[in-house]
């Protein structure tokens, strides 16, 4: 963001709450991933948390999805305090703010890690042929 602000770089990808600062500071959004029908998010765990806490993990996601359930029923102001307090945003992004329907925490498609790999390989970002199989352990959402 700084290098935006400073004319050093033309564009850059920003996750919020830079990207709603960035414009408070009279920079241009070009899109975002919900005007792009796009969710590029992930949630890791190292194979020693899959293998030892799975129980922990599935809470996790289940917290998760509560967290989506309250967020999308409520009004930013019932839990903006949350947002300044405990995650550390300004509290002028508040009339900027704008957040987009939540959705619970899915297993990507296949195709979608199909074309993910297919990317990479493409670009020579990894010499390995890997499948979806291998990107997903399934037992964080049984």
């Amino acid at each position: 963001m700084e290098l935006l602000r400073e004319g050093q770089v033309a564009a850059a990808l920003l996750p919020e709450p830079w990207a709603t600062m960035a414009m408070m500071d009279g920079l241009h959004g070009i899109t975002d991933t919900v005007e792009l029908g796009m969710n590029p998010f992930v949630i890791a765990f190292t194979d020693d948390a899959i293998e030892h806490h799975a129980a922990e993990i599935q809470a996790f996601y289940r917290a998760y999805n509560r967290a989506v359930d309250y967020i999308n029923s409520h009004e930013l102001a019932d839990y903006f305090h949350i947002i300044v307090d405990v995650i550390g945003f300004s509290e002028a992004v508040v009339d900027y703010l704008a957040l987009p329907i939540f959705t619970h925490n899915e297993m990507p498609t296949e195709a979608v890690l199909v074309a993910a790999i297919n990317w990479l390989l493409a670009r020579d970002l990894i010499t390995d042929t890997i499948t979806p199989e291998d990107l997903i352990h399934h037992v964080a959402f049984e």
